[in-house]
C-alpha cells in the first residue's frame, strides 16, 4: 500500500515540476499581454499553482501518515508472530510432556525424525485418528486469545 503511495506521489512531484516549467514559460510569453488583462491571467494561474501546492502537501501528509501505519503494522505483525511461535512451543511441551509421563522411555528426538509413515494417505490417515483427541486436549489446555502473557506483556 505505501509503495503504490509512494509511486504516485513521485508522479504526482514529476507531473508538478513539468507543470511548474510550463507555467513559467506561459508567463514567460504572457508578459506580452498588456496591464489589466495580464495581471488577470497571472492571478488565475497562480490560484490554480496554489490549489496544486495544497494538494502536493495534502499527498505528502497522507504518504508520511500511511508509512507511520505500515511501520506500526510490521511492529504488530512481528508481535503475532512471536506469539504464534511460544504458543505453538507451549502445546508441544505438553504433548511431549504427556507423552513422557506415560511413557518414560519415549524419546523426544524422535519427533524429530518425522512420521513413520511411507506414504502422505498414511499421515493424513493418522492425524484424522487422533484430531478429535488433540482438539479435546488442547481445549484442556484452556488457550485463549485473550490470555497474558506470564511475563505481564
Amino acid at each position: 500500500m505505501t509503495q503504490t503511495m509512494l509511486s504516485y506521489s513521485r508522479r504526482y512531484t514529476s507531473s508538478w515540476r513539468v507543470l511548474k516549467v510550463c507555467l513559467d514559460i506561459i508567463l514567460e510569453h504572457a508578459r506580452c499581454l498588456s496591464g489589466l488583462n495580464f495581471l488577470l491571467f497571472s492571478l488565475g494561474l497562480r490560484k490554480h499553482v496554489n490549489i496544486l501546492e495544497q494538494e502536493k502537501a495534502t499527498l505528502k501528509q497522507q504518504a508520511e501518515e500511511f508509512q507511520k501505519k505500515l511501520e506500526a503494522a510490521k511492529g504488530h505483525w512481528a508481535t503475532v508472530e512471536e506469539k504464534l511461535t511460544k504458543g505453538a512451543i507451549t502445546a508441544v511441551e505438553h504433548v511431549v510432556g504427556v507423552i513422557k509421563s506415560c511413557q518414560p522411555d519415549f524419546d523426544p528426538s524422535l519427533i524429530l525424525q518425522g512420521y513413520n509413515c511411507s506414504q502422505a494417505d498414511d499421515v493424513q490417515q493418522l492425524l484424522d485418528g487422533i484430531h478429535p483427541t488433540v482438539v479435546a486436549f488442547v481445549e484442556k489446555l484452556g488457550f485463549s486469545v485473550d490470555d497474558d502473557d506470564e511475563d505481564g506483556e
